[in-house]
């Protein structure tokens, strides 16, 4: 038989009695006699289950009312601090449960606090004490503010975070060095190093905003360590960010609003005055997003873009909004953020960079805001950029100069619920239920969705007659009641009204807001669809110095730094093709293979394909060979058409492209050493190619009309080697089917193309009617460059000077003095601002012209003018030019 349970069980179990049987004077004098002897406090600590909670809910009352405590010390002369510390140090441990050492988060000696608070806020006052001779932050919390219930998982609550905040260790995060159970009784107090420096927006003031990008960035790394421990902080704001004696960043506060709402099982009401402008609309709005009302490490980073605008600003966000006044501003329309007034209020011009970072951040849906780890790789950009911009500079990021801040648009309006409303929006009106007006509505809003046209008349007449004063502003409005929870029919009626307006004007936000910022991810595109109609150098210089903005701002691994690498390559071959620079197609080459570079790495996140990059690079080396007529390049460029097509088979959608382009590649390498079957392999791979997209239903990215046109140029190419008149016959009709299909702007090269299948024949058959034929071809061209309102795809210059050429063979031919005149008029013309590409020829072409001339009529200012073209031609030989 088993001995009898020890005293100081048998005064527990006493004790639990007592209080259910609300015996106050029974659990005062025997509380007394546990919490003075050690022996029973351990029979406290190992309560478990209920009977844990029941003892705890008892020290917890103690605490609020210890008076009864008091008058039992007083009757024995004993000190009734040394009892509350025992008290304190037995709910701790109750909170942690068995097993757990509650002295781990004690603090190492005794706190001595100062006479009176620094700070009071929310729901705990903080002083400045000293521990072990070290200055240091006591946070008492006054639990005794809540309900019993609450403060009892309030108690539990802190003390397992507290568990957590031991083991935090980092640069930019407060240290926890522990609970103190001695400083004050009202709750236990956290205890912090002092922060010699203050808060984050004192120290701004005092030492100006220069560093604000280091601090920034600080702020994002104490942030990310913080959720890679799981510990979401909760109240980000620039009163918890603390500023050491060296100068840095250490976030304060963190877990402890996470700690009231899991109390009150609710945003906790006595931290809505202090934090409310910094706290994500999911958490006061969580119904409209069908979630529960959770601080997360996405409403942390809406609170960061927040501090993002208050340390910038250097004041509280929206200081002219009270708080309620806020949240009414916030749902259902949202708060206008806009970049221009918040660089207003200070006067400096905030960086693309820091202003895109506020936009992420601060969106109404959580998913997408980026991480803290993100925000990391931001910041070390912004650290490197600075936070301002210099005046003028363009958003090239992409991000629009509004950010609205509210709850996500509530677009899922019921089309039933809409057509319910409309035909008793009259009936609504008239109802002498409503209360009064808290709100107006945009009637022309209204009227654009549901209300018919002579609806939209009647309205305003109802709402003058019930209630004048609605109409202060002079816009006809409807009022919208409160809600609550006993709501008439008027008044749902008048809530799905509300809901409908809020729909339809947050959607237009987002829709003017995604447009604004499609348009600038699109800037370089768009400038170079602009130079490719007008031609204008300046358009092009805007092109390239945009994309190179955009580089700037996506260092990698950013996901679209490839695509942009592309699209400044992109611009610089519009630069080389009318320059003929030899530097400008290796900086081609050289950011081509970065980004291909950067697609290969192992787990890329790289939004561009790699074979469109090879593409693009194997082209690039194919108008290098071109120029230079190195092998290694043409050997190069096949290799990567090859490796293309094997990692496009039929019928994947680019391989027509990609076939086309190893044509082009091919007739290169023609054009240099005059194999013939490099010819016939670029006939195969056009004609596959136009198989694939002459097929019923194919989805190939490659236009018929371009196939025919380099199909037809390789016939003609294979009549001038062979002379065989059916290649001839098939160039000609495929140029006359490329002049049906191709746009506008390719008329002109393609009357081009025809006129030299002409002239071939006209080198095998000698009739003139074919260069009579060449002739009008060439004019036709000539007025389509002159008259176009798209840019041609062939220079001017270079149509007058074959016009040029022709006229002086047909001058050869038949004497016409008129031929030679129009001839050499229209080659002095194209030479003075020649493609580079065709220079020398235009010049050989006019010297010889001028030859006809000077032997006919030997007029010494012809033979002057023909010694300068001579010159012109020695000068523009490339091993001189150079």
């Amino acid at each position: 038989m088993s001995g009898s349970p020890p005293l100081g069980e048998k005064l527990v179990q006493q004790i639990l009695s007592a209080y259910g049987h609300q015996d106050d004077a029974t659990v005062d004098k025997l509380l007394y006699t546990v919490l003075s002897s050690r022996d029973h406090r351990r029979a406290v600590s190992a309560l478990q289950g209920s009977d844990a909670d029941v003892f705890f809910e008892i020290l917890v009352q103690t605490c609020r009312d210890p008076s009864g405590l008091e008058r039992h010390a007083a009757s024995k002369t004993v000190a009734l601090a040394p009892l509350q510390s025992d008290l304190s140090r037995l709910l701790m441990r109750l909170a942690l449960g068995c097993g757990h050492d509650p002295h781990k988060l004690l603090t190492k000696g005794s706190v001595v606090l100062n006479s009176r608070g620094l700070t009071t806020g929310g729901f705990a006052d903080v002083y400045q004490g000293t521990l072990n001779g070290q200055r240091v932050a006591v946070k008492c919390i006054r639990a005794d503010e809540f309900p019993v219930r609450d403060e009892i998982r309030l108690r539990k609550a802190l003390v397992r975070e507290a568990a957590t905040w031991r083991r935090i260790r980092h640069d930019n995060v407060l240290s926890f060095l522990g609970i103190d159970c001695e400083a004050s009784t009202s709750m236990f107090c956290i205890v912090s190093p002092w922060a010699e420096n203050g808060s984050v927006s004192k120290f701004l003031r005092s030492q100006g905003i220069g560093d604000l990008d280091r601090l920034l960035l600080e702020v994002t790394l104490g942030l990310a360590y913080l959720h890679s421990q799981t510990v979401v902080h909760g109240d980000l704001r620039g009163a918890n960010i603390l500023i050491d004696d060296r100068g840095h960043v250490r976030l304060a506060d963190y877990g402890l609003a996470q700690i009231a709402d899991q109390a009150t099982f609710s945003i906790a009401s006595a931290k809505r005055e202090t934090s409310l402008k910094w706290i994500a609309p999911e958490l006061h709005f969580h119904e409209l997003y069908g979630i529960g009302c959770r601080r997360t490490f996405a409403t942390d980073v809406y609170a960061f873009g927040i501090v993002c605008l208050e340390l910038f600003t250097g004041e509280e966000p929206f200081p002219e909004l009270s708080p309620d006044s806020f949240l009414l501003e916030m749902c259902p329309d949202g708060i206008t953020v806009e970049r221009h007034a918040v660089e207003g209020l200070v006067a400096r011009t905030m960086s693309d960079s820091l202003w895109g970072t506020v936009y992420r951040c601060c969106s109404s849906r959580p998913e997408d805001r980026p991480s803290a780890a993100d925000l990391v790789h931001s910041l070390t950009e912004l650290v490197s950029e600075g936070p301002f911009a210099e005046p003028g500079t363009e958003d090239v990021n992409g991000w629009p100069d509004i950010i609205v801040l509210g709850p996500i648009s509530d677009g899922t309006v019921a089309r039933d619920e809409v057509q319910e409303l409309a035909p008793n929006i009259m009936e609504t009106a008239r109802d002498p239920d409503l209360p009064g007006v808290t709100e107006a509505i945009d009637l022309s809003t209204i009227a654009a969705v549901i209300v018919p046209a002579d609806g939209e008349k009647a309205i305003p007449a109802l709402i003058k007659d019930r209630s004048p004063t609605i109409l202060q502003g002079g816009n006809d409005t409807i009022a919208t009641p409160h809600a609550d929870q006993t709501a008439s029919p008027a008044k749902k009626r008048f809530r799905l009204l509300q809901r409908v307006v809020t729909a339809v004007r947050r959607s237009r936000t987002e829709q003017s807001a995604n447009a604004k910022k499609d348009g600038h991810s699109k800037l370089p595109e768009s400038l170079l669809d602009r130079y490719d109609q007008t031609g204008q150098q300046k358009v092009l210089d805007e092109a390239i110095d945009a994309t190179q903005k955009l580089l700037r701002l996506r260092p990698a691994p950013h996901p679209k730094r490839a695509w942009t690498l592309a699209a400044l390559s992109s611009c610089l071959d519009r630069q080389y093709l009318k320059t003929g620079d030899l530097e400008v197609l290796e900086q081609e080459l050289t950011l081509l293979r970065e980004a291909i570079s950067l697609c290969e790495r192992p787990n890329s996140s790289q939004t561009m394909d790699r074979a469109v990059l090879q593409a693009i690079l194997a082209t690039t080396l194919k108008q290098r060979y071109d120029r230079l007529g190195e092998q290694d390049d043409v050997d190069v460029a096949l290799a990567l058409f090859d490796e293309i097509l094997r990692l496009r088979p039929p019928p994947h959608p680019k391989r027509a492209l990609a076939l086309y382009q190893l044509s082009t590649c091919l007739d290169s390498q023609y054009a240099k050493v005059k194999d013939l079957d490099m010819l016939e392999r670029s006939i195969i791979s056009v004609r596959e190619a136009m198989s694939l997209v002459e097929l019923p239903g194919n989805d190939q990215t490659l236009k018929p009309a371009v196939l025919y046109g380099s199909l037809a140029t390789a016939h003609r190419k294979r009549y001038d080697r062979l002379g065989q008149q059916e290649d001839l016959d098939m160039a000609v009709t495929l140029f006359e089917e490329v002049l049906e299909l191709a746009p506008e702007r390719h008329r002109a090269s393609t009357l081009n193309e025809l006129h030299r299948c002409l002239r071939s024949q006209y080198k095998k058959s000698r009739d003139p009617g074919l260069l009579d034929r060449s002739i009008k071809l060439l004019r036709d061209a000539i007025v389509a460059c002159q008259q176009s309102e798209t840019r041609q795809t062939v220079d001017c210059a270079l149509l007058q000077a074959n016009l040029g050429s022709t006229l002086m063979t047909r001058y050869e031919r038949l004497g016409r003095q008129k031929d030679l005149d129009e001839g050499i008029k229209l080659l002095e013309e194209a030479a003075r601002e020649p493609p580079w590409s065709e220079g020398r020829r235009i010049l050989r072409d006019l010297r010889d012209a001028l030859k006809m001339q000077y032997e006919k009529s030997r007029d010494p200012g012809v033979r002057e003018r023909l010694r300068q073209v001579g010159l012109e031609l020695v000068a523009s030989r490339p091993d001189i030019a150079g």
